[in-house]
């Protein structure tokens, strides 16, 4: 990392040029520049970027009515209050973090045995129950909120 000086005009700089990244200090009179080193991609990023890819082409594959529950259904998650200090600003308020939710939460409950890479639609209402929002929520993969009861369509249709 290098101290950059700037010239009596210029305010601050920040940005990336070809390797360098340039960015601001607390003073106007100076910023910093540091080499860009693009990170190593590692066999747990792979993994995990083939998890994501699969948990949201099963969620592609749930039927829409179940989709408007889980969206009805995280309106409401974002509203419950936060835990102890866990730091939560806010809660996720959108379907897809909802589903990535309880899927991690069916991870955590059973055991790295459950792949998230290749589990199907079909696997989840089969053997883990997860043939609506409200048994999801049921089964303790998502937490209750208002009204959870009612959203009952089913994810395979």
């Amino acid at each position: 990392m290098a101290k950059v000086m700037y010239a009596s005009y210029v305010t601050g700089l920040s940005g990336r040029t070809a390797n360098s990244v340039f960015f601001r200090s607390p003073s106007s009179s100076y910023g910093y520049m540091r080499n860009y080193v693009y990170p190593e991609i590692t066999e747990n990023n792979t993994n995990r970027g083939k998890e994501f890819q699969n948990m949201t082409k099963v969620l592609k594959e749930v039927d829409p009515a179940a989709i408007a529950d889980l969206k009805a259904y995280a309106k409401k998650y974002a509203k419950l209050p936060t835990v102890g200090g866990d730091g939560l600003k806010a809660r996720a308020n959108n379907h897809v973090a909802v589903w990535i939710l309880a899927l991690w939460n069916l991870r955590k409950t059973e055991g790295p045995t459950i792949e998230l890479s290749s589990i199907s639609l079909g696997d989840l209402v089969t053997l883990f129950n997860f043939t609506s929002v409200a048994d999801i929520v049921d089964t303790g993969f998502l937490p209750a909120v208002d009204g959870w009861q009612d959203l009952v369509s089913p994810l395979n249709g």
